[in-house]
């Protein structure tokens, strides 16, 4: 869950970047080709119907599809667990809190003696 949502967030972030910056950018060469620029130097030209050319068109798409997948495992995994939920819910109520109520709510929710 957590690996989808954060390489996913990276790897967009990674390809953006340089996308909206103009530090890559792609040219139409000849009829059917495509040459991408990085930073000004142009690389090999690839054929606009090749699979590194949809794979390369489509990253984000992927990309996009990760953090999709992160989030539903995450909102999954939330909906059905409810004693994480709870435990979650009495962490965040007591959160940096050590007054004797809050101490008791935590012993009652953890069911925890002492």
């Amino acid at each position: 869950m957590h690996f989808l949502i954060m390489w996913g967030c990276v790897i967009s972030a990674l390809i953006t970047f340089p996308l909206v910056f103009g530090w890559v950018h792609f040219k139409l060469e000849g009829e059917l080709g495509y040459r991408a620029y990085v930073f000004g130097f142009p690389l090999n030209v690839m054929q606009g119907r090749s699979l590194i050319a949809w794979i390369t068109f489509h990253a984000l798409d992927f990309t996009a599809v990760m953090v999709i997948a992160g989030c539903a495992i995450a909102i999954h995994r939330r909906l059905r667990d409810r004693g994480a939920i709870t435990a979650r819910a009495a962490n965040a109520s007591c959160a940096g809190s050590h007054t004797p109520t809050c101490r008791k709510r935590l012993r009652k929710c953890f069911k925890v003696h002492g």
